[in-house]
């Protein structure tokens, strides 16, 4: 693994703890049966968001439900994934090693363009 490698392999592990540390958080509840789900944004992982969820069981009636949010796990391993698939292609791209192999071959001009200098070897029934 060559230096661009391993830098990149620094960052992306970088960017992953920097996810973690402050992910998606969402706020899922229960009612009547239902499942209803609310986005809470991004808050750092030792300050969970707070959610008041406000719910009317009868007209004349109103229920607070409060509740912790909870981490998105599904959107924060999809960001995670994103990372890594990145990270992995920017170091196989960057690990390449592209050779160029060049000959010493003298080119000549010639009226039909450039030519070698070396001829190429007659077949035996050719020669003297």
């Amino acid at each position: 693994m060559n230096g661009n490698q391993k830098g990149i392999l620094i960052m992306g592990i970088t960017v992953i703890a920097i996810m973690s540390i402050c992910p998606p958080w969402v706020f899922r509840t229960v009612l009547r049966g239902a499942v209803f789900e609310k986005d809470l944004g991004y808050k750092w992982i030792w300050a969970p968001p707070e959610h008041k969820w406000v719910t009317a069981e009868y007209v004349d009636r109103t229920e607070y439900a409060s509740a912790k949010g909870v981490i998105d796990m599904l959107r924060l391993g999809v960001q995670w994934g994103g990372v890594v698939i990145v990270s992995i292609g920017l170091i196989v791209v960057f690990g390449a090693k592209i050779k160029v192999e060049t000959k010493n071959i003298k080119l000549k001009p010639s009226p039909t363009g450039l030519e070698s200098s070396k001829e190429p070897p007659l077949p035996a029934t050719l020669q003297n």
